[in-house]
């Protein structure tokens, strides 16, 4: 799949990933000649957990692999309480 074929939405606390395939095999043997077309869209959605920062989700897609960073919220992130 290509870059171009794919979406990510974040919407209000759901994750969206959709997009589009489209793939034509052909095959020659002798005089025989093939063409296999296979196309489709998908959609899958996914809850997001109240400690992220939605509007902070970053998405990468480098050699054939998406990659989604979701950083939590600051106040989801371990601190340290001083002792008196």
């Amino acid at each position: 799949m290509a870059r171009e074929d794919i979406q990510v939405e974040v919407k209000e606390n759901h994750l969206v990933l959709s997009g589009k395939k489209e793939s034509v095999q052909r095959g020659e043997e002798g005089a025989y000649r093939s063409i296999e077309s296979r196309s489709g869209t998908f959609s899958r959605s996914f809850e997001l957990p109240r400690n992220v920062k939605a509007d902070a989700v970053e998405a990468t897609f480098k050699d054939g692999a998406l990659t989604l960073r979701i950083p939590k919220a600051d106040e989801a992130k371990p601190k340290s309480v001083e002792i008196r």
